[in-house]
């Protein structure tokens, strides 16, 4: 069975790994990690920080910062819209149902 291992050496191990993998295929581990944060951020799954602290390690503060933000700002906004599209017409069906259910109660 797998474990997880947050100890120092393990994490620097960890990193090691990452960075080598990173400078043979910068574009793909930058795409990687960026369509990930924006599909976490748009469905807030659980991850987020785990992923900024990722890119930090990965990019640099100078890279990573800006990275975080624009994928960050990215995602909420592509989740805004969502709720919109998506939300609006199933809390307008919820209500209209819950109107036609009251109204019924009180000709009762």
């Amino acid at each position: 069975m797998a474990t997880l291992s947050l100890s120092v050496d393990h994490v620097k191990a960890a990193r090691e790994v990452l960075l080598r993998y990173y400078a043979s295929h910068t574009m793909h581990v930058t795409a990687g990690w960026f369509l990930s944060y924006i599909a976490i951020q748009t469905f807030a799954v659980p991850g987020s920080v785990a992923l900024s602290l990722l890119g930090g390690a990965i990019f640099g503060l100078p890279v990573g910062f800006p990275l975080v933000a624009l994928t960050s700002t990215t995602g909420a906004t592509i989740s805004y819209f969502l709720a919109g599209a998506l939300g609006e017409p199933i809390i307008r069906a919820l209500g209209i149902v819950k109107k036609a259910a009251a109204q019924a109660n009180m000709e009762l």
